[in-house]
């Protein structure tokens, strides 16, 4: 991107924006659970489809 070459590794679902926040931003390693994702997806599914209706 504009800011310069990233590596990012292999089979990861996000960007260079990403990933340069992840190492520059290190906060304490703890990981979301399988749950919380799932129910964020949830909600952003959810927002996603009442904003196409509108």
């Amino acid at each position: 991107d504009s800011m310069g070459d990233v590596r990012i590794p292999a089979g990861m679902l996000y960007g260079a924006q990403t990933e340069r926040a992840r190492r520059n931003f290190p906060i304490s390693g703890i990981r979301f659970g399988r749950r919380f994702i799932q129910a964020l997806g949830a909600i952003k599914k959810a927002a996603a489809e009442v904003n196409r209706e509108l």
